[in-house]
């Protein structure tokens, strides 16, 4: 595949509420769901790697990476976003290490939102977890209950919002 550049795209293509980019995420999720050119994949990250953006997992991890021999690419709840609101092209494999920094720790930051883990989304995005909500939240998988991984991140979004984030 050729190599390709991403130019660093504008802060106002993410929110910055919490709550509003997740309830982007999940508008992106869904389409990427009816789109046939991608797969949504949901793969568990752990809280230090996802904080330390520990090497042996972090780059692993699947954010939108092509699979050649069926057409299609693999997208995470970030990678969603940086498919559909982001406009990241299709067919190349992308990280949040290929956005400028705000947009970087926004998209890690809604893995760990993805994960149940509150604080360290929080740190990611304002810098500290002055967080009203719990520091981690037990949240289903997308790829084995779509409707009540929605419904958990929809009251996740619906928690923060109260609390003006």
């Amino acid at each position: 595949m050729p190599e390709f550049t991403l130019p660093l795209l504008p802060t106002e293509k993410m929110p910055d509420r919490p709550s509003e980019m997740i309830r982007l995420a999940m508008l992106d999720i869904s389409e990427c769901s009816r789109d046939f050119r991608y797969e949504v994949e949901e793969p568990r990250i752990s809280s230090w790697d996802l904080f330390f953006h520990h090497v042996d997992d972090f780059w692993d991890h699947v954010w939108h990476r092509p699979i050649p021999n069926k057409g299609t690419c693999l997208v995470c709840m970030a990678g969603a976003v940086m498919a559909k609101s982001l406009f990241a092209p299709w067919g190349y494999e992308w990280t949040p290490f290929d956005f400028e920094k705000i947009t970087r720790e926004k998209l890690i930051a809604l893995e760990a939102f993805r994960n149940g883990n509150i604080n360290i989304a929080l740190i990611d995005i304002l810098g500290h977890s002055n967080n009203p909500l719990e520091a981690e939240r037990k949240i289903v998988p997308y790829t084995k209950s779509r409707r009540l991984f929605f419904r958990q991140m929809e009251k996740l979004a619906d928690d923060l919002e109260e609390h003006g984030l």
